[in-house]
């Protein structure tokens, strides 16, 4: 019984960790920008991270994923004011966090 439960709290765990993360796109004239929210940080919440010519910066960090969501979605509609072409890659992302 104790296994069963160790799965289900791993499982959950893993579940939790995927719905928490986003990883956004950026392109304009063949430069790109990306824009990612990952688990930790302050308060053990997430992270919003934006990346440029290859150096990730964290622009901000929240207690819950919706706080970062809110992060990103200002960066994001910012660089779309300036022509850039965002794109939601988050299913295609592959990361080691």
């Amino acid at each position: 019984m104790k296994k069963l439960l160790l799965l289900v709290v791993v499982f959950l765990g893993l579940s939790a960790f995927a719905e928490e993360t986003k990883y956004v796109i950026c392109k304009l004239q063949g430069e790109a920008r990306t824009l990612e929210i990952v688990p930790g940080g302050p308060d053990e919440g997430c992270q919003t991270m934006y990346s440029k010519y290859g150096r990730s910066e964290r622009v901000g960090w929240g207690k819950n994923f919706s706080g970062c969501v809110l992060i990103l979605g200002n960066v994001q509609k910012n660089l779309e004011l300036k022509d850039w072409k965002c794109k939601d890659k988050t299913d295609l992302r592959v990361s080691a966090h």
